[in-house]
């Protein structure tokens, strides 16, 4: 797609960024959420469940300005999203049943989450990292200020997010938000990615499956993803339009390279 803008200076990278900008809050006002910190946005209230091999499907879309001989051009592709329908604690439980002694249990639940992703399965679904598992403080033990009053995790998510606490005892996620630390019930919060068990299984090509979609129903998706986009206060604002017609490019498919071993002696 190509950009028309009034900006007399093409090559400036600061109109790229700028475009770049109000292309994001420009998906953040359609119903589509960012998932992380890279410009990746996805339908999480229609997904697509694989229940036989537990597994969740997003669908979505990613978009980036650019620099090219045309001038400003934007790209824009369809993407998808799998996730573990299983919780985090959950997986601590599996965890549980291979340990013999608590301490051998914590230091295998820390080596797993520590330093990785979770899903916030609540709210806008955002990403956090892991910085340590607590389990001293749990959801009915652990106090914040909320609202100039203590209050008790498993109380804050049962009144702001209408998610009740069912194990008391379970450890919860240490995250770190710039100098703020926050402890996120593991009940409440979702693996990221797919586990090694699911990706190395024959379900994992069948799910793989349901993202090839043929060139000219993906370009419908992506005509209807920048119709929508053209349709937000944050590109009228700023009197972005992004041409009807997608960018035509010649191209051809490269054959499958051969190889000759070739025998010394």
């Amino acid at each position: 797609m190509h950009l028309t803008d009034n900006f007399n200076n093409k090559d400036n990278d600061v109109s790229q960024n700028l475009i770049n900008v109000i292309l994001k809050q420009a998906f953040r006002e359609t119903n589509l959420k960012q998932l992380g910190r890279s410009p990746r946005f996805f339908d999480v209230n229609n997904p697509v469940n694989l229940d036989k091999i537990g597994l969740r499907m997003w669908s979505g879309f990613k978009a980036s300005a650019f620099q090219s001989e045309m001038g400003c051009t934007l790209a824009v592709d369809n993407i998808f999203k799998f996730m573990s329908t299983k919780t985090c604690l959950e997986r601590i439980r599996e965890m549980r049943h291979d340990c013999h002694t608590d301490n051998q249990w914590r230091q295998l639940v820390r080596m797993e989450f520590c330093g990785k992703s979770i899903i916030a399965d609540w709210g806008n679904k955002r990403t956090y990292r892991v910085d340590d598992v607590d389990f001293e403080k749990t959801p009915v033990v652990y106090e914040f200020v909320y609202n100039n009053v203590p209050t008790k995790i498993a109380q804050y998510f049962a009144t702001v997010h209408g998610k009740n606490v069912t194990d008391f005892n379970q450890p919860c996620f240490l995250v770190k938000m710039g100098d703020q630390e926050q402890y996120l019930p593991s009940e409440f919060c979702l693996l990221d990615g797919v586990p090694d068990s699911i990706r190395k299984g024959a379900g994992m090509r069948d799910a793989l499956a349901m993202t090839r979609i043929s060139p000219t129903e993906k370009i419908k998706q992506i005509q209807q993803m920048v119709d929508l986009l053209a349709q937000q206060n944050s590109m009228r604002n700023w009197g972005l339009q992004v041409e009807e017609v997608p960018i035509s490019l010649d191209s051809f498919v490269l054959g499958a390279p051969m190889m000759q071993l070739l025998t010394t002696g």
